[in-house]
């Protein structure tokens, strides 16, 4: 599933600076830059929240056999 992340955050980040950006090379950096750091804390807020969800499931099912 990381592996999947990493794959669709690196395409994601080449199609933004390549095919949109024709900037300056020190901006299209600095754009690369911004990218990767907001799309990675995007992709683990939303995996990490994913993560305690599942937790939170296999808790209650624990429960829910034990009673």
């Amino acid at each position: 599933m990381e592996e999947m992340m990493f794959k669709y955050l690196g395409t994601i980040t080449f199609v933004l600076t390549r095919k949109f950006f024709q900037l300056h090379p020190t901006i299209q950096k600095g754009f690369e830059i911004i990218v990767i750091k907001y799309a990675y804390t995007y992709i683990f807020k939303r995996y990490w929240h994913l993560q305690l969800n599942i937790i939170r499931i296999t808790q209650n099912i624990k429960s829910w056999i034990f009673i």
